[in-house]
């Protein structure tokens, strides 16, 4: 004869809590296997994916998509397609217009650019075809392919098999136990159970109490983790805010616009030094770019980490200040000064630098302007490139030399955009650098390169 223990309605619920765990588990599981899949599908469809950073194929190809390139013959490309191409470091994607076979060469425009692109593309030089795009997908790419999105992916899986693991343990006879009648354990007349059932059936409910603490306190710890998550976006966002407001009252109450004039080369604002160097002695100079979120404070401290993390009134700030490299002179006189800023995601700070390397937008913002409390200058910009964070790039020079000349042709041959500017060797030069998210070029920075021209000095 067999006992089957009755199911109570609590019991009945009390199923719906690991097939819950189950099924998150297995979603969240599910999301880390899409976000990791698109590499490897491009592999195995022998393509190569790339994340787009500038506006130069919009509306067709929108900042952040993903695109899928294909090798092919380039004598085979026709007008009209687009097609990927290295460009020094940087991996281009713009429309044919013209293909040249017998000069092995293929004429190439951006679908937002005016005219076409300065110097036509080598046959050695196209990567291959663009096959589709996926709007937003690049954008991703670049986050999680960065130390802390491969780390978001890793809790998120480990997240997903603990789930998946609670949800799909359930004990063996919790829900509809059939325990057998064996010696000592037969049901009496009365519907009581024999001794050895009644202890059979105290361990199983033991044991499904033990299992449901034990997914009660992995729940909790789950829901601490995204209450946390949460809460700490929030707290960033909240501080993004307030950084924000920051530099923009900064402006407000230490420059001031100046009318517009004939004169090209005079600064379009003006830095009221003496209060700002009052407030703070290591302020270097003012960076600002007209029609860009440029607009902020140098500082130059003792070490990079004095401000990487700390704004203009050395408060912590997640977004800390741009700053000059700390074995460069403070007042620009060494022949290339380094700057360093955030890449942030609000588009801060130097969060816009890679869009130099579109030529369109280059060409519309060509010229920076460096102020300081002894002398103006005009920042003409003549390279923009992706680069990594240990490349020559970051060689200080103190003096004109041969290395310097060799410097700048490479820094102007690596470009990603085309500039007439003339590079006097004896001419001082500055360095722009930000992180960058560049999924599949295994590239870290974002630099752009600029010559000093003293104008006049600041507003008495």
């Amino acid at each position: 004869m067999l006992y089957r223990a009755e199911r109570p309605p609590a019991a009945r619920r009390g199923r719906r809590a690991p097939a819950l765990c189950g099924l998150v588990g297995r979603l969240l599981l599910v999301l880390v296997i899409l976000a990791c899949l698109p590499g490897p599908l491009a592999r195995l469809l022998g393509s190569r994916i790339y994340a787009v950073v500038s506006g130069s194929m919009e509306p067709a190809i929108p900042v952040g998509s993903a695109v899928y390139v294909k090798p092919a013959d380039p004598a085979q490309l026709a007008v009209g397609e687009v097609i990927a191409f290295q460009s020094g470091q940087s991996v281009i994607t713009h429309r044919v217009v013209q293909n040249d076979p017998a000069g092995g060469c293929i004429l190439t425009q951006g679908d937002a650019n005016s005219q076409p692109d300065m110097n036509p593309v080598r046959y050695r030089e196209v990567i291959g075809r663009v096959e589709w795009h996926v709007p937003l997908l690049g954008a991703l790419l670049g986050d999680y392919n960065g130390g802390a999105g491969r780390k978001a992916l890793i809790t998120l899986a480990l997240a997903g098999a603990l789930l998946s693991l609670l949800g799909g343990r359930r004990p063996s006879g919790a829900d509809t136990a059939a325990i057998p009648a064996g010696k000592g354990a037969s049901c009496p007349a009365g519907g009581v159970p024999g001794p050895v059932a009644a202890a059979a059936r105290a361990a199983t409910e033991a044991s499904v109490a033990r299992r449901r603490r034990l997914r009660r306190i992995a729940m909790g710890l789950l829901a601490a983790v995204f209450v946390f998550s949460v809460g700490a976006v929030l707290v960033i966002r909240r501080q993004g805010a307030q950084q924000r407001r920051f530099y923009e009252d900064a402006a407000r109450q230490y420059t001031q616009a100046v009318p517009v004039q004939q004169n090209a080369d005079a600064p379009p604002i003006s830095v009221n030094f003496d209060a700002l160097c009052a407030a703070n002695s290591d302020v270097a100079g003012w960076l600002y770019c007209e029609g860009t979120p440029i607009n902020y404070p140098v500082m130059h401290g003792g070490t990079n980490d004095d401000y990487l993390r700390r704004d203009a009134d050395r408060q912590y700030s997640n977004a800390g200040s741009i700053f000059i490299e700390a074995q460069n002179q403070g007042d620009f006189s060494d022949r290339n000064t380094i700057l360093y800023g955030h890449n942030m995601g609000d588009g801060s700070m130097f969060a816009c630098l890679s869009r130099w390397q579109d030529q369109a937008f280059f060409d519309e913002h060509p010229v920076f302007w460096l102020l300081t409390p002894r002398q103006n200058y005009r920042v003409v910009l003549f390279s923009a490139y992706p680069t990594s964070a240990v490349s020559g790039t970051y060689t200080i020079f103190t003096a004109p030399c041969n290395e310097l000349d060799g410097y700048l042709q490479q820094a102007a041959a690596q470009s990603a955009v085309h500039a007439e500017v003339t590079l006097p060797s004896d001419a001082h030069y500055l360095v722009m650098s930000t992180c960058a998210s560049s999924y599949g070029s295994g590239l870290g920075r974002h630099v752009l390169h600029g010559l000093l021209q003293a104008v006049n000095g600041p507003e008495a």
